[in-house]
């Protein structure tokens, strides 16, 4: 009978164990998506951001071919009221401010979006915003923020990699500069 038992308790331990050992496969599993959020594993190297009813889709830094300017490039949906983009800033390093200590380079484009409007900005065919960077503040590969400012909707940024001007991003690109290195 005492042999019955023990064989009994064995087997209880080993549910025991067993449910242990799920239970600490599980938390792993849970630790490992809580410490990796969709955010952070992007596959992508472009940025989108909303204000209400206004979507900044697929924003993208593009360096010209001489490094001394940068090329955005965005979709633009607005599905409300029509607003103006009135400034974008681009700056080096990520939005906490990380990586980046230098002036942010900006630009004035006054850009009417109307009212239920689609506005691909950069490319051929469409309106280009162009940062100049003389002193090559931005540089390809590099993360930076980038700051919309909507009249009418608000203020919104996105983080994006900086782009080379190489394959099918050339068409985006700024022009080259004519000016001298510093």
């Amino acid at each position: 009978m005492a042999g019955l038992a023990v064989e009994h308790l064995r087997a209880a331990c080993r549910c025991a164990v067993a449910a242990v050992n799920v239970a600490l496969s599980m938390l792993l599993l849970v630790g490992c998506a809580a410490l990796n959020p969709p955010e952070v594993n992007r596959a992508h190297n472009y940025g989108d951001a909303s204000i209400g009813d206004l979507h900044v889709r697929g924003v993208r830094a593009v360096k010209s071919a001489d490094d001394r300017a940068v090329g955005l490039v965005a979709t633009i949906v607005n599905s409300g009221p029509p607003v103006v983009l009135s400034q974008v800033t681009v700056k080096a390093g990520n939005a906490n401010g990380s990586g980046g200590t230098v002036a942010p380079l900006s630009a004035e484009p006054n850009l009417s979006i109307a009212a239920e409007a689609v506005v691909r900005v950069g490319g051929p065919g469409a309106p280009r915003i162009h940062l100049p960077d003389p002193q090559r503040r931005l540089r390809a590969g590099r993360v930076a923020t980038v700051t919309l400012s909507f009249t009418g909707a608000g203020v919104t940024a996105v983080e994006v990699i900086v782009e080379e001007p190489e394959a099918y991003l050339a068409p985006y690109a700024p022009p080259p500069t004519t000016g001298r290195a510093p």
